[in-house]
């Protein structure tokens, strides 16, 4: 408890822009409890890790003063709705990690906040134009091909399809990469953290089961599109490169076209660690190409 036990009367402010008895039961990166001591402004901001489980947390804040990040409680918080795949066996601990900020004198408005927010690291080439020795290419290749700067992708004649996955493994992270459609029905995507129920793909191209573009939108197998995102045919890029940005943290998935953000999703559970994938789509004559494709971890 803070604040109330010197009988200062404290609001609140989210990195969402909620404020007072509106933050509590939300997620949120960041929440400011904020008043004025002896005629000064004064605040307490804790700020959530991108590595912690949960994030961004759920948050506790009450106008009496009680003030605490809850990363656990998302299923309560959410009504049933969200769950975490996260298991602690007896002897195990798990360490979670906040910044806290205690600042008086002048407001401390949201631009100041981020100053002192968690930052990934520096985005790792993936693919330079020529190098793929950070994947792992399937044998007998025949689909992934560097040629002139860009990475080739195009069916072979059976359509068997194929995914080109990072040697690497990812728990939170941003990838960024430009995608240009060039012949065919174009039905691809990048797999996030596995391919499994519990990976979401982002769709890039022509959904074979709806049969329109879904690009930017999560797919999850057996659910199929759980959400659709917006606005995309006002963005793409039919004839050119398109920028693609997608973000994982924890399982809160977030995506940007051509800078535009376009989708928001939380798949209740997810895996939180896994390889990144490129996939080209059985039973489909396409061929499309990527360049510029860079990852970048969150730091703790």
């Amino acid at each position: 408890k803070v604040l109330d036990n010197t009988r200062v009367n404290g609001n609140y402010l989210s990195s969402e822009g909620l404020e007072g008895d509106d933050v509590w039961g939300t997620r949120a990166e960041w929440v400011k409890l904020y008043s004025t001591m002896d005629r000064e402004p004064v605040s307490v901001t804790i700020i959530d890790h991108p590595n912690n489980v949960g994030y961004p947390t759920y948050w506790h804040a009450r106008g009496y003063g009680l003030f605490a990040a809850n990363p656990l409680g998302q299923e309560v918080f959410s009504k049933g709705k969200e769950s975490l795949n996260f298991v602690l066996k007896k002897g195990e601990s798990k360490t979670f990690k906040y910044r806290m900020l205690i600042h008086n004198g002048t407001i401390l408005k949201p631009k100041d906040v981020k100053k002192f927010s968690f930052v990934e690291s520096m985005y790792e080439s993936y693919f330079d134009g020529s190098d793929l020795s950070k994947w792992v290419l399937p044998k007998n290749n025949i689909w992934w091909t560097p040629e002139n700067g860009v990475l080739k992708v195009k069916s072979g004649p059976d359509q068997t399809g194929s995914i080109l996955w990072t040697k690497d493994r990812f728990d939170n992270f941003k990838v960024r990469l430009k995608f240009k459609f060039v012949s065919g029905t174009i039905d691809s995507g990048i797999f996030l953290r596995g391919d499994d129920q519990n990976n979401p793909q982002i769709q890039i191209g022509i959904s074979g089961s709806l049969k329109r573009d879904m690009t930017a939108s999560p797919y999850v197998p057996k659910q199929g599109y759980p959400k659709e995102a917006k606005k995309v045919a006002d963005f793409l890029k039919e004839n050119d490169w398109n920028k693609l940005v997608i973000e994982a943290i924890g399982n809160r998935y977030r995506v940007w076209l051509n800078g535009k953000h376009v989708m928001d999703y939380t798949l209740k559970e997810a895996n939180l660690s896994g390889p990144i994938g490129i996939q080209l789509h059985t039973k489909r004559d396409m061929e499309l190409s990527f360049k510029d494709i860079e990852i970048a971890s969150f730091k703790d």
